[in-house]
């Protein structure tokens, strides 16, 4: 049987379920705290909440580089099923939901102010967010080409 990365025998197990819904927990947590600051008029603090997404799409493209590396290195320690794929569906699942949200966000706002300082939140992190969108788009190509040359 196949050990993943994080000492895991098996895809799907415990720990990798608890920290999905951890994120899906910080996430809902997220929302409501933005939609709260909305409500109350604390734009800028929604602003921040906002921005602070850009460290979330930095960490899984960091992650998804880890990954490909170590199968550069160690191949016999990577399995693209068990180690990269997974990775990338979260991420893909990111991305779908942060756009949703900025949609659902600013479609809701009837004040002028609100609605000028929250784009520009949402506009923050879209930096990590493309390079998170461009390194899951081509991270199967490259964890083929790093497999290839490790073994090759």
């Amino acid at each position: 049987m196949h050990t993943n990365l994080k000492g895991n025998e098996k895809r799907g197990c415990e720990p990798e379920q608890r920290k999905c819904e951890d994120v899906a927990r910080k996430r809902q947590a997220s929302r409501k705290l933005v939609a709260l600051c909305v409500e109350l008029r604390r734009y800028s603090d929604a602003a921040e909440i906002v921005g602070g997404f850009a460290d979330l799409f930095t960490s899984y493209s960091r992650k998804i580089e880890e990954v490909i590396d170590l199968a550069r290195r160690e191949p016999r320690r990577v399995s693209f099923s068990v180690d990269l794929e997974p990775l990338l569906n979260e991420a893909r699942q990111e991305i779908s939901y942060f756009r949703r949200w900025e949609k659902e966000v600013l479609e809701s706002l009837a004040d002028e102010e609100a609605a000028t300082t929250l784009r520009a939140a949402f506009r923050q992190p879209s930096a990590a967010r493309s390079k998170l969108h461009h390194d899951v788009m081509t991270a199967s190509d490259r964890y083929l080409e790093a497999n290839a040359l490790a073994w090759g």
